[in-house]
């Protein structure tokens, strides 16, 4: 796999309230340019962040790594993001109030909602607003 995909980890620095600087390490899995895998995690020490990618770097470029994730990290591909919405509906433990689920149910019937959620980027989301807006709704809403 490493000859293959592009492993890449970085460590950036984040700013605490009432505490000492964190830093948080984040690996992304990039073949053919495209991000398959990404994972972070946040350390109080940098030389803790930096052996955590060296570590996740060597796992993830063994073979099949990927093919078979640890329970709770995986990630279904194949969803689309009116799918995830139902589910996430579904999944609620508490009620999740009339103005979300009105949102939800909105967004539902857009053409974004037919669309693979991990294929979602900025763009799309940005045609969503647009599309969204001639609605005639009010930005406020869109913002929503």
């Amino acid at each position: 796999m490493a000859s293959r995909c592009k492993l890449i980890g970085a460590i950036i620095k984040r700013k605490r309230k009432d505490r000492p600087a964190a830093w948080l390490a984040r690996i992304a899995v990039r073949p053919a340019g495209k991000t398959v895998w990404r994972e972070s995690r946040t350390f109080d020490l940098r030389p803790t962040a930096a052996a955590w990618i060296e570590k996740r770097e060597k796992h993830l470029a063994r073979r099949g790594a990927l093919e078979n994730p640890p329970v709770g990290e995986t990630r279904r591909r194949d969803v689309t993001l009116g799918v995830a919405i139902n589910q996430y509906v579904e999944d609620s433990a508490k009620a999740i109030g009339r103005a979300r689920a009105q949102v939800l149910k909105s967004i539902k019937e857009f053409d974004i909602a037919n669309k693979l959620y991990v294929e979602i980027d900025s763009a799309d989301i940005v045609a969503f607003a647009k599309e969204k807006l001639k609605t005639g709704v009010a930005p406020q809403t869109v913002a929503n």
